[in-house]
């Protein structure tokens, strides 16, 4: 079994306080929390870059 590999990741002592509130309110670790936050993040930002393609292909194929 692999283990997880960490890194060091500086942020600042309020957004700490912030994941810190974000982890014990959902009962996860901080880093859990974080890996669970980026990745959201990232799925709404894929999501968004799918949006104007959508409208795009929506026009050429003569919808409104």
């Amino acid at each position: 079994m692999e283990t997880a590999k960490y890194t060091v990741l500086r942020v600042r002592k309020t957004t700490r306080d912030l994941l810190k509130l974000v982890s014990v309110l959902s009962h996860e670790s901080m880093v859990e929390t974080i890996d669970r936050l980026a990745r959201q993040e990232l799925a709404r930002l894929q999501k968004e870059q799918e949006k104007p393609d959508a409208a795009l292909h929506k026009e050429e194929k003569g919808g409104s």
